[in-house]
């Protein structure tokens, strides 16, 4: 049986100020999968994660968990999913 997409976020921007933390993001997770996220300081990782868990909202962009907008997701279950 083959993975589905279990997590996934489209064009996600996210400023603050003048200060653009993210220019269109895209990422799709598997439900079989282990995602790693790197890249130097100030590249916008912990601002990802933040969206990705609910903690912060997208100045521009959606995301889907299990094919339900994440508008519609307990911020719990974006938790599990995203640090566990």
């Amino acid at each position: 049986m083959g993975a589905s997409e279990l997590l996934t976020a489209r064009q996600l921007k996210m400023t603050f100020g003048q200060t653009r933390a993210l220019c269109s993001v895209d990422l799709s997770v598997q439900s079989n999968e282990i995602l790693g996220l790197i890249g130097g300081n100030g590249a916008g990782k912990s601002t990802l994660l933040k969206i990705l868990t609910g903690i912060y909202k997208p100045d521009q962009g959606e995301m889907t968990l299990d094919n339900i907008p994440t508008t519609l997701a307990r911020p719990m279950r974006l938790l599990n999913i995203v640090w566990f």
